[in-house]
């Protein structure tokens, strides 16, 4: 942060140095983007689906499905069959409300690069970078502005009033995520669909696929690290 402005940095990704496997990547699963959970490769679209989750939990002052309180493997594949944060009813800007949910695209190729996001955001808050605009537009007549000063008071009593929200089991560290193991799971409900029959008749089985991080406590096997990592057991 700086004095004139501020700049997100993320480690989300982050992985121990000698920890590869192709099925698993690292990540908060909230902020990871739909097509990463589902083993494709990174992009700057997967940053920019971030920036849109990010971008949510800044106005909402929440942390994203706090409400849904779901564990790991269910949010998993609800975010990759199209689950995104509730936005409607936030009183902000139409505009914005419209630019955070393309960031959530579920295709990267309809999201806004990061050139175009700067592009937007500046114009919103500096007036059009067309200079034939410019003539026209004094600095904050635009249509953002107008929206913003429509729902100003009532945003910012909300903003104040209301405490930060997050679920006790929400995950706020980076941990890894199985891939394969999530992309098997949507291939055996997309089978159900095709078959026209209902997901539970089919034996579909939602393994974790999030790895917990579990301190060794007089642990019998050999281990030369203090901590290993260990699966959470199908439900039943």
């Amino acid at each position: 942060m700086n004095k004139r402005g501020c700049f997100i940095t993320d480690l989300g990704l982050s992985r121990p140095v000698n920890k590869v496997n192709d099925s698993q990547i690292y990540g908060v699963l909230p902020y990871v983007a739909p097509e990463v959970l589902q083993g494709e490769p990174y992009t700057q679209a997967a940053d920019i689906y971030s920036f849109g989750i990010v971008t949510y939990e800044l106005f909402a002052n929440t942390y994203p499905y706090a409400n849904l309180e779901l564990d790991d493997d269910d949010l998993a594949l609800r975010v990759c069959r199209g689950l995104r944060p509730s936005i409607d009813e936030l009183k902000i800007p139409t505009l914005l409300k419209n630019l955070i949910k393309k960031c959530w695209d579920a295709d990267p190729l309809e999201r806004p690069s990061a050139e175009e996001l700067f592009r937007i955001t500046h114009d919103w808050h500096y007036g059009s970078t067309n200079l034939i605009s410019n003539l026209f537009q004094r600095r904050g007549e635009n249509e953002f502005y107008h929206q913003y000063k429509s729902i100003k008071q009532e945003y910012n009593q909300f903003s104040q009033s209301t405490p930060y929200q997050i679920h006790s089991n929400a995950v706020i560290h980076s941990k890894p995520i199985n891939t394969k193991q999530i992309t098997q799971q949507l291939e055996k409900l997309s089978l159900s669909r095709q078959l026209g029959q209902d997901s539970g008749q089919i034996n579909l089985v939602i393994p974790k696929t999030i790895m917990e991080t579990k301190e060794i406590q007089e642990e019998p096997q050999e281990q030369s690290s203090f901590q290993a990592l260990q699966e959470i057991p199908p439900k039943n």
